[in-house]
């Protein structure tokens, strides 16, 4: 663990989720944006995990486990906005 995981861990993370998303699910050859294929990519694990869309909390785990580099801040930001879309 390098020094700028142990200040998020210590501090929290002060990173924008966008651009997090942005970092994360940059891909030169991919078609659409970054938020559509990260918000598309929750919802498949969300969906192979077998939890509702609603159920925030879980979906943040899910999530956060699926991909650590998120961060959990990126990671509610994700699943709450799968849960406003329904």
């Amino acid at each position: 663990m390098d020094a700028v995981e142990i200040k998020r861990l210590l501090v929290g993370d002060d990173r924008d989720p966008r651009a997090v998303i942005d970092e994360v699910f940059a891909l030169a050859e991919a078609g659409g944006d970054a938020h559509s294929r990260a918000l598309a990519w929750a919802s498949m694990q969300l969906a192979a995990e077998g939890v509702p869309t609603e159920d925030e909390l879980s979906a943040i785990r899910v999530i956060s486990e699926a991909e650590p580099a998120l961060g959990l801040k990126t990671s509610r930001y994700l699943a709450h906005q799968l849960s406003v879309r329904g």
